[in-house]
């Protein structure tokens, strides 16, 4: 059977790295420190994904907190994302806001500037915007690839229908790749009330290795 649904983990260690190779997913998101939401991940940390068969996109995020940056944070992201895809990954997770949580159009074009030809998704900034219909069109517009978002603030099984409009609103070739508590028991239901077609999940604590074994086996057995 042709597999018809892409599913992106999200490592933020090098067990965790180590434990999706084994279990042979097909792309990752690689960061480190999820306490805050995740910052881009250590060049040690990075070298260990790239010798995986796996696809790894990058988190570029330079700190936690808000998504409001200044000009010397804009520069190191795209210092960053130059460097990450320099050393090889396959593509980059970036997103800045204005105060208002508007996109911060300005930045994110000089993201895909930097990203140059290489794969760029927005991440879950995108949750936060007043208008995600218009923000997905900017984003289309300045030629990112996908968006990671969970339809809204919160977890993706509460905003089905925010979702659903987005995949329907997404053209051809542009992801939206669903995130936010997206686990086994509720995947099936997920993928009925979106109709998506590309999933991103935090398994689990990578430091019970059963358990986070179990749960992307369960998690692959549902994609087809």
């Amino acid at each position: 059977m042709v597999k018809q649904t892409l599913l992106e983990v999200c490592c933020p260690s090098e067990k965790s790295v180590l434990l999706a190779a084994a279990a042979k997913v097909e792309r990752i998101e690689l960061c480190e420190d999820l306490t805050c939401g995740g910052v881009t991940p250590s060049d040690t940390l990075l070298e260990l994904a790239l010798q995986q068969s796996f696809r790894t996109h990058v988190l570029v995020r330079p700190r936690g907190g808000d998504f409001v940056y200044n000009e010397s944070e804009i520069e190191a992201h795209c210092t960053s994302i130059r460097k990450v895809l320099q050393m090889g990954a396959q593509g980059v997770v970036v997103g800045a806001a204005q105060a208002n949580q508007a996109l911060d159009l300005v930045a994110m074009k000089r993201f895909k500037e930097a990203a140059g030809e290489h794969t760029i998704y927005c991440h879950r900034v995108f949750d936060a915007v007043p208008d995600k219909a218009k923000s997905l069109q900017e984003l289309i517009h300045l030629g990112y690839d996908g968006v990671l978002t969970s339809g809204g603030e919160g977890k993706a099984i509460e905003y089905t229908d925010s979702l659903k409009r987005l995949v329907e609103l997404a053209p051809e070739g542009f992801c939206i790749l669903i995130g936010g508590g997206v686990r086994a028991e509720n995947f099936l239901e997920l993928q009925r009330l979106t109709n998506g077609k590309a999933f991103h999940s935090a398994v689990g604590d990578e430091n019970d290795t059963f358990a986070y074994q179990n749960a992307l086996e369960a998690l692959k057995q549902n994609i087809l």
